[in-house]
């Protein structure tokens, strides 16, 4: 083979080299280091870009996108019109946003744990 037919030829597999990178990183695979793997194994590289599945992080964009929401409980992806997580079970509230917890510590609430203390240890 001539030096021109090498560097045809090299160009070519460079630019073969792109399809599985392409493949896995509309998957949410990292582009470079699927482009060095088809660099130097091509055919493996494009069956396993081709098997490998989506990463959790694509599939949320691509349900995002759909008008898909995260559940303020859980954070699963539930749909828009939900009124209650198919995952957690929980009644979601209007507008999707989850209620902010209610104030645990009161100083009513010290003030009932002292007296119940005192109790104990009086019965003792």
């Amino acid at each position: 083979m001539s030096t021109g037919g090498l560097i045809v030829a090299a160009v070519l597999l460079v630019l073969l080299a792109l399809t599985p990178a392409v493949i896995a990183q509309g998957k949410g695979r990292p582009f470079w280091g699927w482009w060095f793997l088809g660099l130097f194994f091509l055919l493996p590289a494009l069956i396993a870009a081709l098997i490998i599945r989506p990463t959790d992080l694509t599939k949320r964009q691509g349900l995002a996108t759909e008008g898909y929401r995260a559940c303020p409980y859980c954070a699963e992806m539930i749909r828009p019109q939900a009124i209650a997580c198919r995952y957690c079970g929980r009644d979601l509230p209007p507008g999707g946003v989850a209620p902010e917890p209610a104030e645990r510590w009161s100083p009513d609430a010290d003030e009932a744990a002292d007296r119940a203390w005192r109790q104990v240890e009086g019965n003792n």
